[in-house]
Protein backbone atom coordinates (compact mmCIF):
# COMPACT_ATOMS: atom_id res chain seq x y z
CA UNK A 1 0.00 0.00 0.00
CA UNK A 2 1.32 3.45 -0.63
CA UNK A 3 3.22 5.03 2.49
CA UNK A 4 1.41 8.28 2.02
CA UNK A 5 -2.10 8.67 3.13
CA UNK A 6 -4.50 10.17 0.20
CA UNK A 7 -7.51 11.69 0.78
CA UNK A 8 -10.55 10.55 -0.66
CA UNK A 9 -13.22 12.71 -0.25
CA UNK A 10 -17.21 12.54 -0.98
CA UNK A 11 -19.06 12.68 -4.22
CA UNK A 12 -20.63 15.92 -5.04
CA UNK A 13 -22.75 16.96 -8.03
CA UNK A 14 -23.11 20.56 -9.05
CA UNK A 15 -25.50 22.78 -10.10
CA UNK A 16 -25.63 26.25 -10.43
CA UNK A 17 -27.54 29.42 -12.37
CA UNK A 18 -24.68 31.95 -13.14
CA UNK A 19 -25.35 34.85 -15.82
CA UNK A 20 -24.82 33.04 -19.36
CA UNK A 21 -21.44 33.97 -20.78
CA UNK A 22 -21.69 32.96 -24.23
CA UNK A 23 -24.90 32.58 -26.31
CA UNK A 24 -24.60 30.05 -29.26
CA UNK A 25 -28.71 30.01 -31.20
CA UNK A 26 -29.83 27.24 -32.13
CA UNK A 27 -30.44 25.98 -36.20
CA UNK A 28 -33.47 26.42 -38.19
CA UNK A 29 -36.43 28.53 -38.01
CA UNK A 30 -39.67 28.41 -36.76
CA UNK A 31 -39.49 30.13 -33.62
CA UNK A 32 -36.80 28.00 -32.51
CA UNK A 33 -34.85 29.69 -29.05
CA UNK A 34 -31.64 30.12 -28.40
CA UNK A 35 -29.36 27.57 -26.18
CA UNK A 36 -26.16 29.07 -24.17
CA UNK A 37 -22.54 27.01 -24.65
CA UNK A 38 -20.66 27.24 -21.60
CA UNK A 39 -17.11 26.25 -21.78
CA UNK A 40 -15.50 23.80 -19.41
CA UNK A 41 -11.41 23.48 -19.13
CA UNK A 42 -9.04 21.38 -17.20
CA UNK A 43 -5.57 21.44 -15.76
CA UNK A 44 -4.64 18.17 -15.65
CA UNK A 45 -0.98 18.56 -13.62
CA UNK A 46 0.80 16.54 -15.81
CA UNK A 47 -1.85 13.74 -15.71
CA UNK A 48 -3.74 12.15 -18.55
CA UNK A 49 -6.95 10.86 -19.12
CA UNK A 50 -7.64 8.21 -21.63
CA UNK A 51 -11.00 8.76 -22.60
CA UNK A 52 -11.73 12.95 -23.07
CA UNK A 53 -13.83 14.90 -20.97
CA UNK A 54 -16.42 17.33 -22.16
CA UNK A 55 -15.08 20.88 -23.11
CA UNK A 56 -18.90 22.13 -23.32
CA UNK A 57 -22.44 22.34 -22.05
CA UNK A 58 -25.49 23.32 -22.09
CA UNK A 59 -28.43 23.34 -19.52
CA UNK A 60 -29.85 20.77 -21.70
CA UNK A 61 -26.57 18.49 -21.74
CA UNK A 62 -27.82 15.02 -20.10
CA UNK A 63 -25.60 14.77 -16.95
CA UNK A 64 -22.46 13.22 -16.96
CA UNK A 65 -19.69 12.50 -14.69
CA UNK A 66 -15.79 13.42 -14.99
CA UNK A 67 -13.22 11.26 -15.85
CA UNK A 68 -10.56 10.86 -13.35
CA UNK A 69 -6.62 11.35 -14.65
CA UNK A 70 -3.83 9.35 -13.69
CA UNK A 71 -0.38 10.03 -13.59
CA UNK A 72 2.49 7.84 -12.81
CA UNK A 73 3.96 7.75 -9.44
CA UNK A 74 1.45 10.15 -8.15
CA UNK A 75 -2.67 9.51 -6.20
CA UNK A 76 -5.37 11.00 -7.60
CA UNK A 77 -6.74 13.14 -4.79
CA UNK A 78 -9.49 15.00 -6.47
CA UNK A 79 -10.94 18.02 -8.14
CA UNK A 80 -10.71 21.20 -7.30
CA UNK A 81 -12.70 24.12 -9.01
CA UNK A 82 -15.76 25.57 -9.67
CA UNK A 83 -18.60 25.05 -7.02
CA UNK A 84 -16.15 22.79 -5.05
CA UNK A 85 -15.59 23.17 -1.41
CA UNK A 86 -12.69 20.66 -1.32
CA UNK A 87 -11.01 18.18 -3.53
CA UNK A 88 -13.57 15.74 -4.57
CA UNK A 89 -12.69 12.39 -6.44
CA UNK A 90 -16.14 12.21 -8.42
CA UNK A 91 -17.79 15.02 -9.99
CA UNK A 92 -21.21 15.03 -11.45
CA UNK A 93 -22.71 17.60 -13.79
CA UNK A 94 -26.57 17.56 -13.57
CA UNK A 95 -28.73 18.21 -16.54
CA UNK A 96 -29.51 21.93 -16.01
CA UNK A 97 -26.42 23.02 -14.73
CA UNK A 98 -25.43 26.21 -16.13
CA UNK A 99 -21.64 28.51 -16.57
CA UNK A 100 -18.24 28.06 -17.42
CA UNK A 101 -16.26 25.96 -15.14
CA UNK A 102 -12.63 25.29 -14.47
CA UNK A 103 -11.26 21.93 -12.54
CA UNK A 104 -7.92 21.16 -11.42
CA UNK A 105 -6.14 17.69 -10.75
CA UNK A 106 -5.12 17.65 -7.10
CA UNK A 107 -2.06 15.13 -6.71
CA UNK A 108 -0.07 13.20 -3.87
CA UNK A 109 3.59 11.83 -4.74
CA UNK A 110 3.56 8.26 -3.94
CA UNK A 111 6.45 6.75 -2.10
CA UNK A 112 7.63 3.45 -2.94
CA UNK A 113 8.74 1.00 -0.20
CA UNK A 114 10.89 -0.64 -2.63
CA UNK A 115 13.23 2.73 -2.52
CA UNK A 116 14.31 1.48 0.97
CA UNK A 117 14.87 -1.83 -0.07
CA UNK A 118 18.62 -2.98 1.23
CA UNK A 119 20.56 -4.54 -1.93
CA UNK A 120 20.81 -7.79 -0.77
CA UNK A 121 17.17 -7.97 -0.08
CA UNK A 122 16.33 -6.77 -3.39
CA UNK A 123 18.30 -9.31 -5.10
CA UNK A 124 16.12 -12.12 -3.24
CA UNK A 125 13.07 -10.69 -5.42
CA UNK A 126 14.25 -11.00 -8.50
CA UNK A 127 12.53 -12.78 -10.96
CA UNK A 128 14.45 -14.30 -13.98
CA UNK A 129 11.19 -14.67 -16.16
CA UNK A 130 10.26 -10.93 -15.76
CA UNK A 131 12.22 -8.64 -17.93
CA UNK A 132 13.63 -5.27 -16.67
CA UNK A 133 12.04 -3.94 -20.00
CA UNK A 134 8.65 -5.63 -19.99
CA UNK A 135 5.47 -2.91 -19.55
CA UNK A 136 4.78 -5.04 -16.25
CA UNK A 137 7.88 -5.14 -14.87
CA UNK A 138 7.21 -2.20 -11.64
CA UNK A 139 3.82 -3.70 -11.31
CA UNK A 140 5.11 -7.30 -9.97
CA UNK A 141 7.93 -5.80 -8.40
CA UNK A 142 5.39 -3.47 -6.98
CA UNK A 143 3.11 -6.70 -5.40
CA UNK A 144 6.20 -8.83 -4.67
CA UNK A 145 7.31 -6.09 -2.51
CA UNK A 146 4.11 -5.63 -0.72
CA UNK A 147 3.51 -9.04 -0.36
CA UNK A 148 0.47 -9.66 -1.92
CA UNK A 149 1.71 -11.90 -4.87
CA UNK A 150 4.88 -14.06 -4.89
CA UNK A 151 6.39 -15.91 -7.55
CA UNK A 152 5.19 -19.72 -8.62
CA UNK A 153 8.04 -21.08 -7.39
CA UNK A 154 11.84 -19.87 -6.86
CA UNK A 155 13.08 -16.81 -8.70
CA UNK A 156 10.32 -17.52 -10.91
CA UNK A 157 7.14 -15.69 -11.10
CA UNK A 158 5.11 -17.18 -14.26
CA UNK A 159 3.75 -13.57 -15.89
CA UNK A 160 2.07 -15.36 -18.41
CA UNK A 161 0.42 -18.01 -16.39
CA UNK A 162 -3.63 -17.56 -16.47
CA UNK A 163 -4.81 -16.55 -12.79
CA UNK A 164 -6.92 -18.74 -10.83
CA UNK A 165 -9.89 -18.35 -8.92
CA UNK A 166 -7.61 -19.78 -6.17
CA UNK A 167 -5.02 -17.56 -6.55
CA UNK A 168 -7.80 -14.24 -6.67
CA UNK A 169 -9.27 -15.43 -3.47
CA UNK A 170 -5.67 -15.28 -2.15
CA UNK A 171 -4.18 -12.41 -3.11
CA UNK A 172 -7.35 -10.26 -2.38
CA UNK A 173 -6.88 -11.63 1.22
CA UNK A 174 -3.64 -10.21 1.52
CA UNK A 175 -4.45 -7.10 0.87
CA UNK A 176 -6.33 -6.96 3.94
CA UNK A 177 -5.51 -9.69 6.36
CA UNK A 178 -8.15 -10.67 8.56
CA UNK A 179 -7.49 -12.78 11.98
CA UNK A 180 -10.76 -13.55 12.43
CA UNK A 181 -11.94 -17.28 12.15
CA UNK A 182 -14.74 -18.46 9.54
CA UNK A 183 -16.64 -21.47 9.83
CA UNK A 184 -15.29 -24.71 7.44
CA UNK A 185 -16.37 -24.91 3.97
CA UNK A 186 -18.41 -27.38 2.23
CA UNK A 187 -16.97 -27.24 -1.11
CA UNK A 188 -15.68 -30.96 -1.75
CA UNK A 189 -12.93 -29.33 -3.78
CA UNK A 190 -11.46 -27.10 -1.66
CA UNK A 191 -8.73 -29.18 0.63
CA UNK A 192 -8.01 -27.69 4.20
CA UNK A 193 -4.73 -28.56 3.07
CA UNK A 194 -4.46 -25.75 0.21
CA UNK A 195 -2.99 -21.99 0.57
CA UNK A 196 -6.41 -21.15 -0.48
CA UNK A 197 -7.88 -22.66 2.11
CA UNK A 198 -8.08 -19.86 5.05
CA UNK A 199 -8.67 -16.72 2.08
CA UNK A 200 -11.43 -18.33 0.57
CA UNK A 201 -12.83 -19.12 4.08
CA UNK A 202 -13.17 -15.55 4.80
CA UNK A 203 -14.02 -14.32 1.13
CA UNK A 204 -16.99 -16.99 0.92
CA UNK A 205 -18.30 -15.71 4.44
CA UNK A 206 -17.88 -11.98 3.62
CA UNK A 207 -19.60 -12.61 0.29
CA UNK A 208 -16.78 -11.65 -1.86
CA UNK A 209 -16.44 -15.02 -3.79
CA UNK A 210 -19.30 -17.43 -3.80
CA UNK A 211 -18.90 -21.08 -5.86
CA UNK A 212 -20.44 -22.52 -8.71
CA UNK A 213 -22.84 -24.65 -5.71
CA UNK A 214 -22.61 -25.43 -2.38
CA UNK A 215 -19.94 -28.34 -3.19
CA UNK A 216 -18.15 -26.78 -6.02
CA UNK A 217 -15.91 -23.58 -5.95
CA UNK A 218 -13.69 -24.73 -8.53
CA UNK A 219 -10.33 -23.48 -6.95
CA UNK A 220 -7.90 -24.05 -10.02
CA UNK A 221 -10.04 -23.32 -12.82
CA UNK A 222 -8.30 -20.03 -14.86
CA UNK A 223 -10.16 -16.44 -14.09
CA UNK A 224 -11.39 -14.35 -16.86
CA UNK A 225 -11.43 -10.31 -16.73
CA UNK A 226 -14.40 -9.65 -16.12
CA UNK A 227 -14.71 -12.22 -12.90
CA UNK A 228 -11.53 -10.63 -11.46
CA UNK A 229 -12.79 -7.05 -11.87
CA UNK A 230 -16.47 -8.49 -10.58
CA UNK A 231 -14.23 -10.08 -7.57
CA UNK A 232 -12.33 -6.63 -7.06
CA UNK A 233 -15.55 -4.67 -6.66
CA UNK A 234 -17.33 -6.77 -4.44
CA UNK A 235 -13.54 -6.60 -2.10
CA UNK A 236 -13.60 -2.78 -2.60
CA UNK A 237 -17.53 -2.27 -1.25
CA UNK A 238 -16.70 -4.43 1.48
CA UNK A 239 -13.69 -2.27 1.93
CA UNK A 240 -16.17 0.85 2.00
CA UNK A 241 -14.24 2.11 -0.87
CA UNK A 242 -16.20 4.38 -3.77
CA UNK A 243 -17.90 1.82 -5.83
CA UNK A 244 -20.26 4.02 -7.58
CA UNK A 245 -19.70 4.33 -11.41
CA UNK A 246 -21.14 6.26 -14.07
CA UNK A 247 -24.61 6.93 -14.97
CA UNK A 248 -23.51 7.40 -18.50
CA UNK A 249 -22.05 4.60 -19.47
CA UNK A 250 -18.35 4.67 -20.26
CA UNK A 251 -17.58 1.00 -21.69
CA UNK A 252 -19.69 1.95 -24.54
CA UNK A 253 -16.15 3.17 -26.50
CA UNK A 254 -15.33 -0.82 -26.42
CA UNK A 255 -16.50 -2.38 -29.65
CA UNK A 256 -16.88 -5.58 -27.72
CA UNK A 257 -18.85 -3.84 -24.86
CA UNK A 258 -21.74 -6.19 -25.70
CA UNK A 259 -19.63 -9.07 -24.22
CA UNK A 260 -19.75 -8.12 -20.84
CA UNK A 261 -21.72 -10.66 -19.27
CA UNK A 262 -24.44 -8.89 -17.27
CA UNK A 263 -23.35 -9.51 -13.67
CA UNK A 264 -20.04 -7.78 -14.66
CA UNK A 265 -21.45 -4.72 -16.27
CA UNK A 266 -21.31 -2.29 -12.95
CA UNK A 267 -18.39 -3.71 -12.08
CA UNK A 268 -16.71 -3.54 -15.48
CA UNK A 269 -17.93 0.39 -15.43
CA UNK A 270 -16.45 1.15 -12.22
CA UNK A 271 -13.17 -0.20 -13.03
CA UNK A 272 -12.91 1.58 -16.81
CA UNK A 273 -13.88 4.91 -14.60
CA UNK A 274 -10.85 4.18 -12.33
CA UNK A 275 -8.59 3.00 -14.81
CA UNK A 276 -8.10 0.59 -13.31
CA UNK A 277 -8.32 -1.95 -15.97
CA UNK A 278 -7.25 -1.04 -19.58
CA UNK A 279 -8.32 -2.22 -22.78
CA UNK A 280 -6.18 -4.58 -25.01
CA UNK A 281 -6.75 -2.20 -27.72
CA UNK A 282 -7.77 1.10 -27.34
CA UNK A 283 -11.30 -0.31 -28.71
CA UNK A 284 -11.13 -3.57 -27.30
CA UNK A 285 -11.73 -4.72 -23.68
CA UNK A 286 -11.73 -8.21 -24.68
CA UNK A 287 -13.92 -9.38 -20.86
CA UNK A 288 -14.08 -12.55 -21.72
CA UNK A 289 -10.68 -13.81 -22.10
CA UNK A 290 -8.29 -15.03 -19.07
CA UNK A 291 -6.36 -12.94 -16.72
CA UNK A 292 -2.90 -13.27 -16.50
CA UNK A 293 -0.50 -13.08 -13.42
CA UNK A 294 1.23 -9.95 -14.64
CA UNK A 295 -2.48 -8.26 -15.82
CA UNK A 296 -3.24 -9.48 -12.28
CA UNK A 297 -0.28 -7.32 -11.21
CA UNK A 298 -1.10 -4.15 -12.60
CA UNK A 299 -4.60 -4.33 -11.74
CA UNK A 300 -3.92 -4.86 -8.02
CA UNK A 301 -1.15 -1.92 -8.09
CA UNK A 302 -3.66 0.40 -9.72
CA UNK A 303 -6.36 -0.93 -7.24
CA UNK A 304 -3.99 0.07 -3.91
CA UNK A 305 -2.76 3.32 -5.38
CA UNK A 306 -5.84 4.36 -6.33
CA UNK A 307 -7.92 3.16 -2.87
CA UNK A 308 -5.57 2.38 -0.39
CA UNK A 309 -3.48 4.05 2.22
Amino acid sequence: MPASAVTVSATFKVKVTPTPSKSSHSGGGGGGGSVTTYKITYDLDGGKIDQTNPTTYTSTTKEFTLINPTKEGYSFVGWTGTDLEEATTTVTLTKGSKGNRSYKANWEEIKEVVESIEPEEKESLLFIDVPNDSWYHDSVYYVANKKIMFGTEEKIFSPDMTLTRGMLVTLLYRLHYDSDTYDELTFRDVSKEMYYYEPLQWAHALGIASGYSNTEFGPDDEISREQFVAMLYRFANYMGYDVKSSKESIVTRFRDHKSISKYAMGSMEWAVKNSLIQGKTENVIDPLSNLTRCEAAAIIERFTKTFSN
